[in-house]
């Protein structure tokens, strides 16, 4: 971007720990983060939590909970409880 230097940029932000993503997600309500090169977003619907890779409904999943949310989800072999603090959260 013309005339602004690296450390103007906003870096994205990172989870703490799984109870920082929780509160969020209890507060927030909608999420959007990156993972390994992939974009995800998590919302509430009327029968859970779902999350699903940005533009690919067919991905979409749904959960009880975050807790629910952060055991069974998985990404590339990985659940989400034990890459929480390395996503990178563009929108909350």
């Amino acid at each position: 971007m013309e005339g602004e230097q690296e450390s103007d940029l906003i870096p994205p932000d990172k989870y703490k720990d799984l109870t920082d993503f929780y509160e969020d997600v209890e507060t927030v309500g909608e999420i959007e983060f990156s993972y390994n090169g992939k974009y995800y977003t998590l919302c509430y619907v009327e029968n859970g939590l779902s999350i699903a890779e940005y533009y690919k409904p067919e991905t979409e999943q749904i959960f009880e909970s975050p807790e629910d949310l952060a055991e069974k989800f998985v990404v590339d072999g990985r659940r989400f409880k034990d890459f929480v603090t390395e996503v990178e959260v563009l929108f909350h």
